[in-house]
């Protein structure tokens, strides 16, 4: 159902609310009674289901989920992931490079699990797809390794566990290490005049830069005009270029 009227006209304001005696309005005017007001203060991680199988496998406290090699592996039992869990990120292409390398560490064939990292950017592709094809070849760590990996992700952040899953600038180098140890390098896209390889690195560049853009265009302060986020974008993802859109510029209420 439509939200109701006080809901919608907040909706559509950009100053600050004030709340008390049953109402609600904003600095500049008054507006009828608000029916509920909800606090996006974030949120907590649960998994009762995991809890009622196996008590201890998962814990949850603090926004940490523990223990999760690489945002995304169960450290201990790698065949349990969990694809989501960062925050502060662009969400829904990062959850994709997840599931790519989800994809590509279950479908593998079994085999003893490396000893270090898969091969570098700077490697021959041709090594990396031998890699990829040899038989019994692992994509994941060892146990030990994924353990490290996980007590030296805790130890950077300190004491403040409800960090543990935030990546905001870190997510894309994040991202392109999920493609690197899943050798995903392109994906194809069906267009309107056929299909097309679409260079992943070059599109998590090109979102990056967008990203850094939009970032820059925000106030600095909170209730300044929050003009930036009617700013758009032209992005072709096969080449990687992009350009603000001159024809919706910022502060077209028009452009809505």
């Amino acid at each position: 159902p439509p939200p109701p009227p006080a809901a919608a006209a907040a909706a559509s304001k950009g100053a600050h609310a004030k709340a008390g005696g049953g109402g609600g309005g904003w600095v500049e005017e008054t507006l009828p009674r608000v029916d509920a007001i909800v606090f996006c203060t974030g949120f907590d991680y649960s998994f009762p289901f995991l809890d009622r199988g196996c008590p201890g496998l998962v814990t949850s406290a603090d926004r940490r989920v523990d223990p999760l090699f690489l945002q995304l592996f169960h450290a201990h039992c790698p065949s349990l992931s969990f694809v989501g869990i960062p925050h502060s990120v662009v969400p829904f292409p990062l959850f994709e490079y997840q599931a790519l390398l989800l994809a590509a560490v279950y479908a593998a064939p079994p085999g003893p699990a490396r000893s270090g990292p898969p091969p570098s950017a700077a490697e021959d592709h041709g090594a990396a797809k031998a890699h990829k094809a040899a038989k019994g070849a692992a994509l994941l760590e060892a146990k030990a390794a994924r353990a490290a990996w996980v007590a030296s992700l805790y130890a950077a952040q300190g004491g403040r566990r409800s960090n543990t899953h935030h990546l905001g600038d870190g997510q894309w180098a994040y991202a392109l290490d999920l493609l690197k140890r899943a050798h995903a390098q392109t994906v194809r896209e069906e267009t309107h005049t056929g299909g097309r390889e679409m260079d992943l690195e070059t599109f998590v560049k090109m979102s990056k830069a967008i990203y850094d853009d939009a970032g820059v265009a925000r106030p600095a302060f909170p209730g300044d005009p929050d003009v930036y986020r009617r700013r758009q974008y032209r992005a072709d993802r096969f080449t990687g270029a992009w350009a603000v859109d001159e024809n919706h510029p910022e502060g077209d209420e028009s452009q809505e």
